[in-house]
């Protein structure tokens, strides 16, 4: 609080709520209340000793401007924090000022957000499977489902709508209504009833203590056997919480259910956090399968190595090419998925395409 009050008048600068402050500046035009916002950062992040420790801050700040914005005090503080929120999910740490561009991505969000809640109810949301294929005959071996959102005859991508279902909690109800429906479907491949359906889980849905319960649930009521139900969590997912993670993963392998550490490369976990892990498959990222011919191969073969030292099978994923998928099969990949073999499809064009492929399989 002393470090915001030293850039502003007396009575001016004080706490909203939790860790929220508002500052008013009289007199301040858009670029001293930039300059001002900048200098508050830059204090903010000078470090604070505390009984020997060094602790670090950091701080977002969005600014609204009077007659500009609004005459209304409560609408300034509204446009402010909405700024705010704004500036937090960016990728720099500046300051920001409202404009109408912000309220449009803002009232978008909070359109589809509004979509999302009832989405399921509205039958919206259905689920893509894209296969996964074993490198040395490429038959299919699992088939990853992919959750897709029709608001409204308007197709919203999964990076919009699912970093949305975090933030706001819904990802525990849409991720229910995910498992289960894979389950169902997967129980429903006669031509293939020993393919697994792969099923992606975030870090939230893992902390919930009642995720084990749903697990059994969705296998009981669509009688699924357990060993054809495999879970996808991201490396991150890892980074905090790891004994009750840990826990989680010992009662889904318990199961017989596999786990596989998706984006592996990409987060941030170390090498002793993931011998720990019980865990079947590592998923090869596709930025590194784009860069195969580059730096890409050394990250791969070094991602082949760690996982024979964590007693894990490989998957390659994003593979576009025969190129692609021969080189990543004679390094010893044990399974490759991309669009060189599928796109992601509707399960009744998954049906289609495995009798083809079988079919194809069989002639040879």
């Amino acid at each position: 609080t002393q470090r915001i009050s030293a850039f502003s008048e007396n009575h001016r600068a004080g706490r909203w709520s939790g860790d929220e402050f508002l500052v008013a500046l009289p007199y301040s035009d858009s670029t001293t209340a930039l300059a001002i916002a900048q200098a508050i950062t830059h204090s903010i992040s000078q470090p604070i000793y505390v009984h020997g420790n060094e602790i670090h801050l950091t701080a977002s700040i969005g600014i609204a401007m009077t007659p500009t914005d609004s005459l209304s005090a409560t609408d300034l503080i509204q446009l402010a924090d909405l700024t705010m929120c704004e500036q937090k999910q960016s990728s720099t740490n500046k300051p920001q000022l409202f404009s109408h561009d912000v309220k449009d991505r803002i009232l978008a969000s909070q359109h589809i957000l509004e979509g999302l809640q009832h989405a399921i109810e509205n039958k919206q949301l259905y689920l893509c499977y894209q296969p996964i294929q074993n490198a040395k005959d490429y038959n299919c071996w699992a088939n990853e489902a992919l959750l897709r959102w029709d608001f409204d005859s308007e197709l919203i991508g999964p990076d919009v709508f699912i970093p949305l279902a975090e933030k706001s909690g819904l990802i525990k109800e849409i991720g229910a209504w995910v498992l289960n429906r894979a389950c169902m479907d997967a129980v429903h491949w006669h031509d293939t009833p020993k393919i697994a359906v792969s099923v992606n889980v975030s870090v939230i849905q893992l902390m919930d203590k009642g995720f084990i319960r749903l697990l059994d649930k969705c296998l009981q009521s669509s009688g699924l056997p357990p060993e054809r139900l495999h879970l996808e969590v991201t490396e991150s997912t890892f980074v905090e919480n790891q004994a009750f993670i840990l826990q989680q993963l010992e009662q889904i392998r318990a199961r017989n259910i596999a786990v596989s550490i998706d984006d592996f490369g990409t987060g941030y976990s170390s090498l002793s956090q993931l011998q720990a892990l019980p865990v079947n498959f590592v998923k090869i990222d596709k930025t590194f399968v784009d860069n195969i011919e580059g730096k890409g191969e050394a990250i791969i073969r070094a991602t082949l190595f760690i996982a024979r030292e964590l007693g894990c099978k490989t998957i390659a994923e994003g593979v576009e090419t025969k190129e692609q998928a021969m080189a990543l099969s004679a390094m010893g990949v044990d399974y490759l998925q991309g669009y060189y073999f599928a796109k992601p499809m509707k399960s009744n064009a998954l049906a289609e395409w495995q009798k083809a492929t079988i079919k194809t399989l069989n002639v040879k």
